[in-house]
């Protein structure tokens, strides 16, 4: 089945459009990949050099320390 297919019938089985449900799932994707879990912010403040690596890098952009990376 081609992947067109697979999100008409995924679509059909919510009883939405296409387009509804594409940006349903974009929307969806975009809240998960935003936002961390309790659990996970748990881990990432329990990281002992965590609170000086963000300060040195807000530092550093603050300098003009930085370059874009496309």
């Amino acid at each position: 089945m081609t992947g067109y297919k697979e999100i008409k019938l995924a679509a059909a089985a919510q009883n939405r459009t296409v387009s509804n449900y594409l940006e349903t799932a974009a929307r969806s994707f975009i809240l998960e990949e935003k936002f961390v879990s309790d659990e996970e912010m748990s881990e990432i403040l329990a990281y002992p050099e965590f609170d000086r690596n963000i300060k040195d890098a807000l530092a550093d952009i603050k300098k003009g320390r930085f370059k874009f990376v496309q």
